[in-house]
Parts: structure tokens; sequence; C-alpha cells
């Protein structure tokens, strides 16, 4: 687990005093606070496949308030601080960078792409070694605490020097935006739709879960300006931070808004996902699924129609069949969307299909 650390440093630490002192409400410092990341997270349970997904749907009404809860660390970068930025070369490379600016430089700029690989890596050790139904609810936790990371670098003033709008006259903005504007949208006209090719292995990158995380920062980064720009059209002369100017502010930053949630719920499955991939698929303990069942063998206008049952939905699975009295061999791929699968296979008149092998996820 990466090391605790205080997550702000100087004026952050108080955002949220000041937030509930001029604003009212409860306060946060986090992004999307507890309601947008318990909501992000419980939805990305919803692109996952498998056994993965069965296993998290079963535990996301304790996953969802894990994620809401703040995990140490600085869950932020402040990536214009740095003179590489926002040119292809920016190392993707923690050690790179420390290299170039030192390490007091890095760390005090936060580290958030580089603390969401490790939360990976350690995910992935604890899904290695689970054993138990105790192991696999145990590691919930890192699950939950990898999602508010990934959900955090999703909000763009998470990723500027400018954070609070304190550069540019627009103190406050931070918690105006990530909260008290977004909060009455959550699961209204703030939705997250269910997207399994959305959910993707990054094992194999050259930087694992970095490499997306550093790609997403970029297109993330972009909307500070229309944020601002919003701020400051909208929040008049004097100053009314009233509820025209949240709803002014949601015509015009909930477009992207919309995305950034979608994209981090996303993200925050293909970071499971990559986790379980680098684990080596482990079966959640107590989900062993029963093998695949084969029957229901029979002729059908010269094809033999096999019917395979006890399939996991949202899972990979290969049949291979012998035909009876010929060398030939039946192959099928296919990805199972319900528990029952049917297989039409061509066959020679009076051949069987013998030698039936099911290859399960």
């Amino acid at each position: 687990m990466p090391t605790p650390t205080t997550k702000y440093t100087g004026f952050r630490c108080v955002l949220p005093v000041i937030a509930f002192l001029l604003f009212g409400g409860p306060p946060s410092a986090q992004a999307w606070w507890s309601n947008g990341h318990d909501y992000i997270t419980r939805e990305a349970v919803h692109h996952l496949p498998g056994l993965l997904k069965v296993f998290f749907e079963q535990h996301a009404s304790s996953l969802g308030p894990l994620a809401a809860n703040e995990p140490f660390g600085k869950h932020y970068i402040d990536i214009d601080n740095y003179p590489e930025w926002p040119t292809t070369d920016f190392p993707r490379d923690r050690d790179v960078l420390i290299a170039a600016h030192g390490s007091s430089f890095v760390d005090r700029n936060g580290e958030a792409p580089w603390t969401i690989g490790t939360y990976v890596q350690d995910l992935a050790n604890q899904m290695g070694a689970a054993q138990t139904e105790s192991d696999w609810i145990s590691l919930l936790l890192t699950a939950a605490e990898l999602a508010h990371y990934v959900e955090d670098v999703h909000n763009p003033l998470h990723l500027t020097a400018n954070y609070n709008g304190q550069q540019t006259g627009n103190y406050g903005i931070h918690a105006r935006y990530e909260g008290y504007m977004v909060g009455p949208h959550l699961g209204v006209d703030l939705t997250i739709s269910p997207n399994p090719s959305g959910c993707r292995d990054f094992s194999q990158n050259p930087f694992g879960m970095v490499d997306p995380v550093l790609d997403e920062i970029e297109t993330n980064y972009s909307h500070i300006s229309a944020i601002l720009a919003a701020d400051d059209l909208y929040r008049g002369s004097p100053i009314n931070y009233d509820s025209t100017y949240y709803a002014n502010m949601w015509g015009a930053t909930g477009g992207f808004t919309q995305d950034l949630f979608q994209e981090a719920s996303e993200q925050v499955a293909s970071a499971w996902y990559t986790a379980w991939v680098m684990a080596g698929r482990p079966v959640p303990v107590p989900l062993a699924p029963p093998p695949p069942h084969i029957a229901d063998v029979r002729s059908s206008s010269g094809e033999l129609l096999l019917t395979v049952s006890n399939l996991v939905s949202d899972s990979h699975y290969t049949l291979i069949g012998a035909m009876s009295g010929s060398n030939s061999v039946a192959v099928a791929d296919f990805w199972a969307t319900e528990p029952v699968h049917e297989w039409r296979v061509p066959a020679p008149p009076g051949e069987s299909l013998q030698l039936i092998h099911v290859q399960s996820p």
C-alpha cells in the first residue's frame, strides 16, 4: 500500500473548512465529494466481465461507501508546474521525473498517476494470494482506495496548480464545481451507462495503468479553462452563487462532466480488471462455478446441435470437438451472454461429435 502522507500541502489542507464557511453544507476536500465517489464506484462494477463482475456486484453496497472515504496520499498532480507539460516529452517513468526535477518537486506536485500504479500492483498481489472468502473481502478496501484515486484524476481541478481558482480570481471554484454543482444531478441527468468494452486490460503496457491515466489526464486537463470561464461568466456582479449560477454552470460544463464520470467509472473497472489479470485471473472465493455441462447433442438438418449449460455470463469459452469417422475437428470460440449456449456444427451424414472439450474462463 502506498505510504500514508498528508493529502494537501499548504492551503489545500484547509479547503474543506473554507468551503463550509463560504458556501455552507458538508465540508469535503475530495474530488466529486463522498456521494460522487460512491456513485462512480458502484457503477464501475457493471463494466466488469464474468466472475469478477459477480464478486464486485455482491459487495457493491460496501465498496461504494469505502471509496467515498478519503485514503491517505496526494490525490492530485499539479501537472502544469512541469515545463514538459503538455508536450509529448512528458515522462511516464517516475524515476525520470525525479532525475529531472528532484524528489521534493515531484512529491510536492502530487504523484497520483504513480500511486494508482502502486495500488494496482497491491491489488494484484492481494488477489493472487487470496485463498478464502475473508481474503477476498479484505481486498475490497484496496479496490475502493484505488477507485478513489482514479476518480480524483478525472476531476480537472485535481490536475492543476490553480486547483481552487486562486491564481485567476475564481477563488472557491473547487467546491462549487465538484460538489455543489454536481451533487443535485447525480443519478438524475448525470448518469453512467454499463459499457463492458470500456473495461480494458493494461497489464502489458510499458508502465501499466500509468499510461492510460496520463493519457486521460491530457484530455481531462483541457476542461479547466471551460470551468473557469463559466465561473467568470455566471457568478455576476456583485458576485452571487445562487441557484441560477449553478444552473448556468451545469449548462456550460455538464456535458463534459458527464463524460468525466463515464470515463472515470470505466477506468476504475479497467484498473480492477488489470490487477485481476496480473494476478493470473483467480476465481473469487466462494464463486467457483460448476464446470460447463454438455448435453442434448442431436442432428438438425445436416447439423449437430450441442447445448452447453452452466456458463458464466460475460465470459469467453472455447469448445473443441472431433467428428467420428473422420479426422476433422470442430472449434468454436464464443463470448457467453447467457448461462446456456447452443453450438451448431456442420456434420457429414452418419457422423457424430465426440471428444468434446470446453475451455472455461
